[in-house]
């Protein structure tokens, strides 16, 4: 089953069991997601209201970002525990053969150039997801406001468990 379609408590029980994957990289992901859903409930509790008309628009082409950055975040969280499993699998291939080394060299290869990928793609959506929250800052519904701060308070710690789980 993939790590997107596990209930929240299922996704935290495995996230603390034994297995080495998911791991931090996917952690940081879903916390990334987590992040840009309080922004986009945030601009849905703006759009359609008469106050904030002047900045629909904005509101409307923002929440549609979001709900990209949204889903590629959760595609990622998927990728970068498959990438993972994938890159332990590459280790327990056999190296009895000089055919076989060379397949196995190969697919360790694959799977670190894998295994780099999805921090790298993760860092590109905290970035973004923080530019289009930036706009929105002042825009918005005003109730809602503390929201939009946690939203980018999970922008800035998803980034910075990412970046955790890649050097240490």
């Amino acid at each position: 089953m993939k790590l997107s379609e596990l209930q929240v408590k299922e996704f935290v029980d495995l996230l603390a069991s034994e297995a080495a994957a998911p791991g931090g990289g996917s952690a940081a992901a879903l916390e990334g997601a987590l992040g840009v859903a309080l922004a986009a409930m945030v601009c849905s509790l703006t759009v359609g209201k008469k106050k904030y008309e002047e900045k629909r628009l904005l509101i409307e082409s923002s929440l549609e970002r979001i709900l990209d950055i949204k889903d590629s975040y959760i595609d990622v969280m998927v990728r970068d525990t498959e990438g993972f499993n994938n890159l332990s699998r590459a280790f327990s291939l056999p190296k009895n053969t000089e055919e076989e080394k060379e397949m196995r060299s190969v697919a360790i290869q694959d799977g670190l150039k894998a295994c780099t990928m999805t921090p790298m793609e993760m860092m590109e959506l905290a970035l973004e997801s923080l530019k289009v929250i930036e706009k929105l800052v002042g825009n918005t519904n005003n109730s809602a406001a503390s929201d939009l701060g946690c939203a980018t308070l999970e922008g800035c710690c998803s980034h910075v468990s990412l970046l955790s789980s890649l050097f240490f």
